[in-house]
């Protein structure tokens, strides 16, 4: 993590937060909240939707992802097995910048994030 240049992934440190730069600048700053966190177990990765820059994209149920729904259709979005400091940095970054954004009605929107052992690129 230290590599990747992501020291404070929970607690962010918004003390030297800069509102006149951009925020994919500094998301690195943003914490995560926790309460995005969705246990692995609860995930069925289905077939394999696409590939980026940073990973890959899997279909996949989620149990109980949402209050009103038992089991939920997903897009998770996945870091490759081998990838650098850089391309991790760029996942966290987009991951804490949809926290911050929040829920949208027209933005594609963060349900959850498997982030338990991120340290290990899991």
């Amino acid at each position: 993590m230290k590599e990747a240049g992501i020291v404070n992934f929970e607690e962010g440190n918004l003390g030297v937060y800069n509102p006149e730069l951009a925020l994919d600048e500094q998301a690195d700053l943003l914490p995560y909240n926790s309460e995005y966190e969705f246990p692995k177990d609860r995930l069925k990765l289905g077939k394999q939707l696409g590939t980026g820059a940073f990973g890959v994209v899997m279909k996949a149920t989620a149990t109980r992802i949402m209050v009103n729904e038992d089991e939920t259709t997903v897009a998770v979005k996945m870091v490759k097995k081998q990838t650098d400091n850089e391309v991790m940095r760029a996942l966290i970054s987009e991951l804490k910048i949809m926290v911050h954004l929040g829920q949208h009605l027209n933005v594609v929107n963060l349900l959850g994030a498997v982030t338990k052992n991120i340290a290990k690129r899991v």
